[in-house]
């Protein structure tokens, strides 16, 4: 099973190291590309949510295109 945890602030090292005690667990860092790009589609998953449910307004594509 793979989880990911993300950890808010500088002082990881303990969080880290909690981890690498078990020798189940293997800990990798993402690369800052990787990490971006997770960001970016949790961000858009967030976003499709609030328009399912009605909290977020839209446009139609045929309209942006119109715009254009």
């Amino acid at each position: 099973m793979k989880l990911m945890q993300e950890i808010v602030g500088n002082k990881v090292g303990p969080l880290i190291e909690l981890p690498e005690n078990f020798s189940l667990v293997e800990v990798k860092p993402f690369a800052p590309y990787k990490a971006k790009v997770l960001e970016e589609i949790k961000a858009s998953v967030e976003e499709m949510i609030l328009i399912k449910a009605g909290k977020l307004n839209v446009r139609d594509a045929e309209e942006l295109f119109n715009e254009i």
